[in-house]
């Protein structure tokens, strides 16, 4: 059978987070048969959001993996563990949030002033698109490069926010090390 994993990040005005998880297996996908390059629409089941609560954002990806079994074309078998795993990612912001979408140098700006308060760099992150995450994330590496351990206590939470490698770097040195592989690719 598919499963299909559901996690969620919440982060709050001061930086603090916390996460949810879930796995189910999702039936109906042991026998599909396909057309060639034709479009397959299955339903995955309910979707429950977890409560935002008193959290700025909170992050949802979900993640579809097949288990055993495979794909039989012309009488060969693709196994389905090997397939990539289908993907999806879903922000949602409270509701007294502006909106709009900001600039990742809106951020960088204010973490290398460092005049601005957690709440106010918490709120410029998750306005973040997701789709700019790993641009911030490199943009950061100058201010992670020099920042004390003391300055890079307001700056981890926000790293984490826009960081879906798995496990997450742990630490300024573990951050610097993780920014510095990104940017080589």
């Amino acid at each position: 059978p598919a499963i299909l994993d559901h996690q969620a990040l919440s982060i709050g005005p001061g930086g603090e987070r916390s996460e949810q998880t879930r796995s189910r297996v999702v039936e109906g996908l042991s026998e599909l048969e396909l057309e060639p390059l034709a479009l397959l629409e299955v339903d995955l089941g309910t979707y429950r959001r977890w409560p935002l609560g008193g959290a700025l954002a909170q992050r949802e990806t979900f993640v579809l993996r097949m288990g055993a079994g495979g794909l039989e074309d012309e009488e060969r078998l693709y196994p389905a563990q090997d397939w990539p795993a289908a993907r999806g990612l879903r922000v949602s912001l409270a509701a007294f949030l502006p909106n709009g979408i900001l600039e990742p140098s809106e951020l960088l700006t204010q973490v290398e002033s460092g005049s601005m308060g957690m709440p106010g760099l918490v709120e410029r992150t998750v306005r973040i698109s997701p789709d700019r995450y790993k641009e911030t994330l490199l943009a950061m590496r100058g201010p992670v490069s020099r920042a004390t351990p003391e300055m890079f206590s307001r700056m981890e939470p926000l790293l984490r926010w826009l960081c879906s490698h798995d496990p997450q770097p742990s630490g300024l040195e573990g951050w610097r090390a993780h920014l510095a592989r990104l940017s080589q690719g």
